[in-house]
C-alpha cells in the first residue's frame, strides 16, 4: 500500500485553513472555560467526553454543528500570519537565550535579546534542565 505523504506547502496551507475556521473565542477542549467569550458549549452541545463533541460544536467548523453561534468570530490571514511571526520570534529569543546560556554553573542571567534586560536561568540540580525568565516577560521556558 502506497501512503502519500504531504508535502510541507499543503501540511501549512490544511493548517492555516484549520485556523481561519477556527473561532478566535476557542481555547481548546480541556480547559474549564472552552469559550473565551463564556458561551455554554457543554450547555449546548453535551458533555465534552460524548462521542462526536467536536462536531457537534461550531467553534471549529464541525462537520454537525448543534446551532449557530452568534459570538464566532473567525481570525483573517493577516492575523493567522502576525500569530505566526510572533511565535517564530518567541521561538529565535528562546533559542538565542538558550545559546548564551554557559555549560556550566547553576544560575545566573544572560542579556535578553527581545528588551535587552537581564534573564534570570538556573540549571536543576537533578536533571541538568534549564528554566530561565525574562524581568520583563520576552523570554520563559522550562526545559
Amino acid at each position: 500500500m502506497n501512503r502519500v505523504i504531504p508535502t510541507r506547502e499543503e501540511r501549512d496551507a490544511a493548517r492555516k485553513a484549520k485556523k481561519l475556521a477556527t473561532c478566535k473565542h476557542w481555547n481548546g477542549a480541556l480547559g474549564p472555560r472552552p469559550c473565551a467569550v463564556g458561551v455554554d458549549l457543554v450547555k449546548r452541545c453535551g458533555p465534552r467526553v460524548q462521542t462526536g463533541w467536536l462536531n457537534a460544536i461550531p467553534c471549529l467548523d464541525g462537520a454537525d454543528p448543534a446551532f449557530v453561534c452568534e459570538a464566532k468570530v473567525t481570525p483573517t490571514l493577516e492575523d493567522i500570519e502576525a500569530q505566526e511571526q510572533r511565535f517564530t520570534e518567541a521561538a529565535a529569543r528562546t533559542l538565542s537565550v538558550m545559546a548564551a546560556i554557559p555549560s556550566e554553573g547553576q544560575s545566573g542571567k544572560v542579556t535578553c535579546p527581545g528588551c535587552g534586560g537581564f534573564v534570570h536561568w538556573r540549571r536543576s540540580s537533578y536533571n541538568g534542565h534549564l528554566s530561565a525568565t525574562c524581568v520583563v516577560g520576552c523570554v520563559a521556558f522550562i526545559q
